[in-house]
């Protein structure tokens, strides 16, 4: 199974996803609300999991008609032997 950092971690971000989609909120506050130090803490590993930036992701959600963001797949948190990679 996975260890609890890398879960922990894939909830804050699958939370920050909805957020971005869902609310005004501004970057630093999704990150605060969702459990991260800092707004670069925060942006740093969204972008090393999903592949771009919490501002970029809000973009890219705002500008699909259709309100589908990304394939599932390319938001799966990068998992070695347990570790994030």
């Amino acid at each position: 199974g996975t260890s609890i950092v890398p879960y922990i971690l894939n909830l804050r971000i699958e939370q920050s996803k909805k957020l971005l989609n869902t609310s005004s909120l501004s970057v630093t506050e999704i990150a605060l609300v969702c459990g991260f130090d800092n707004s670069n803490h925060f942006s740093t590993a969204f972008k090393r999991i999903c592949g771009v930036t919490p501002s970029e992701y809000r973009k890219k959600a705002e500008l699909n008609p259709r309100g589908f963001l990304y394939r599932q797949a390319e938001y799966q948190p990068k998992i070695k032997g347990g570790n994030l990679i």
